[in-house]
């Protein structure tokens, strides 16, 4: 008789996932370059709306940033609508 289930090992290659000393990453448009060495705060998501929780991470951020003085934000989303209605009085949700 066969088992109804199979337990299988879903372990991390750290060979290949793991931090780069040397990774660096430039910003579109302004150019600024960030390192192992900066403080980065991400949000990404499809679209920046309230079903994807953007409006608490913007809420959030001014508490965030008094508390981390050198904490550098990076966000990154469409200006579209995934779920629900769009906004009644502006273009976007994150404008």
């Amino acid at each position: 008789m066969r088992p109804a289930s199979a337990l299988l090992h879903e372990g991390v290659n750290t060979d290949l996932a793991r931090p780069n000393p040397k990774a660096r990453f430039t910003l579109p448009g302004s150019g600024q370059v960030l390192t192992r060495h900066d403080e980065v705060v991400t949000y990404v998501a499809r679209n920046l709306e309230p079903y994807r929780g953007f409006h608490i991470f913007m809420r959030a951020l001014p508490q965030l940033l008094r508390r981390r003085k050198r904490a550098q934000v990076v966000i990154v989303g469409g200006d579209g609508v995934s779920y629900g209605a769009p906004p009644r009085h502006a273009r976007a949700f994150a404008t």
